[in-house]
C-alpha cells in the first residue's frame, strides 16, 4: 500500500512537472508573438511617419511649375509591379501636367521593414518627378515595386 501511494505520488509529481514545462514553452510563444507584433506595429508606425513626411514634401515639390508645359496629363492613374513579396499598387495624382501626390495603395505581401525603408523613394519620385530615381539600399526589391510601380502610372499619364 505504501509503494502504491509513493508510485501515485511520483506520478503526479512528474505530470506537475511536464504541465508546468508545457505552460513556459506557451508563455514564451506568446510572448515571442507580442513582441513580433509590436514590431510590426512600430514599423508600421515608422511607415506611416515617412509616409506623411514624404506627403508634405509633396507639397512643396521643388523647382516644378505647375503651370509648365508637361508630357502628363492632368488626373488620378495607378500602376502596379512586383515588389520584394508581391505586387504593388501606387497611385499618382497629376495637376496642371506635375506629379503632385503618389500614395502606396497597396503592398499586402510586402515585409512591413523593407517597405517602410522602401517609402524614401516616394519622395524621390516626387521629387524628380520621374520614376528614374535610385532603388533604396537594403530595400532593393521593395523600392523597384515602387518605382516600377509609379512608372507603369506615369506611362498611363503620358499616354491618356
Amino acid at each position: 500500500m505504501n509503494r502504491c501511494f509513493i508510485k501515485i505520488i511520483n506520478l503526479l509529481l512528474v505530470l506537475g512537472i511536464i504541465f508546468g514545462y508545457n505552460m513556459t514553452l506557451e508563455s514564451r510563444a506568446k510572448e515571442n508573438e507580442i513582441a513580433k507584433l509590436q514590431a510590426e506595429l512600430e514599423s508600421s508606425n515608422n511607415q506611416l511617419e515617412k509616409y506623411d513626411e514624404v506627403l508634405k514634401a509633396s507639397d512643396n515639390t521643388e523647382g516644378v511649375d505647375g503651370n509648365v508645359e508637361s508630357e502628363y496629363k492632368d488626373g488620378v492613374y495607378e500602376g502596379t509591379a512586383k515588389g520584394y513579396g508581391g505586387d504593388i499598387t501606387v497611385e499618382i495624382t497629376i495637376k496642371g501636367g506635375v506629379m503632385k501626390d503618389l500614395k502606396i495603395l497597396s503592398a499586402s505581401n510586402e515585409d512591413g521593414a523593407y517597405l517602410a525603408m522602401a517609402s524614401a523613394i516616394v519622395k524621390d519620385i516626387l521629387k524628380n518627378q520621374s520614376a528614374e530615381v535610385d532603388t533604396v539600399s537594403g530595400a532593393t526589391y521593395s523600392s523597384t515595386g515602387i518605382k516600377n510601380a509609379a512608372g507603369k502610372a506615369l506611362e498611363k499619364a503620358r499616354d491618356n
